[in-house]
């Protein structure tokens, strides 16, 4: 049966372009549109590095089933935040990008402070699992999108010590 067929054939797309465990695109998918974007006209194009915050300290203490939850919760929130047009990604274990084409700096700043004003709104609905991130965000002119992708990830790590440092730095209660 033909309808059967290209049922199948459409599963089989899906499944090759996104990740299981969160339904957003997979890290393949990601490399293809950030290899198409380099080529297009849909510059600027701004790329938003996140990456899931005490993972292995949730797989650790409420085991791997409250980590993947803990995955999923963090794609939720960044699915809310980003448009349509934008591609979120799942591009490892706990690490997101997204590719914002037709998108300045400003811009891509405001979608930060939105991920994070989503992630209290979360995480106050959500207390038993609470989700933190690490982000970092670039924006490239024609001719450099893998060099802001890679810049994006550098301010992302960096966000990642900053916010440990000061989780240090609160004193014991």
């Amino acid at each position: 049966d033909i309808t059967e067929s290209r049922l199948t054939e459409e599963q089989l797309r899906y499944q090759s372009t996104h990740d299981a465990m969160t339904n957003i695109y997979n890290r393949a998918f990601f490399e293809e549109e950030l290899a198409r974007l380099e080529r297009s006209r849909e510059f600027p194009v701004s790329v938003v590095v996140a990456d899931v915050d005490q993972l292995k300290i949730t797989n650790d203490t409420q085991g791997h089933t409250a980590g993947d939850e803990l995955i999923r919760h963090a794609a939720n929130v960044l699915r809310a935040v980003f448009r349509a047009g934008d591609v979120l990604a799942r591009i490892g274990g706990d690490e997101f990008a997204v590719l914002l084409p037709n998108t300045n700096a400003v811009t891509a700043e405001q979608l930060l402070s939105r991920v994070r004003a989503k992630l209290v709104e979360h995480n106050t609905q959500h207390p038993d699992l609470p989700v933190q991130v690490s982000l970092g965000a670039a924006t490239a002119a024609k001719d450099a999108l893998v060099e802001a992708f890679t810049l994006a990830d550098q301010r992302m790590y960096a966000d990642k010590a900053t916010r440990k440092a000061s989780a240090n730095d609160s004193p014991a209660i």
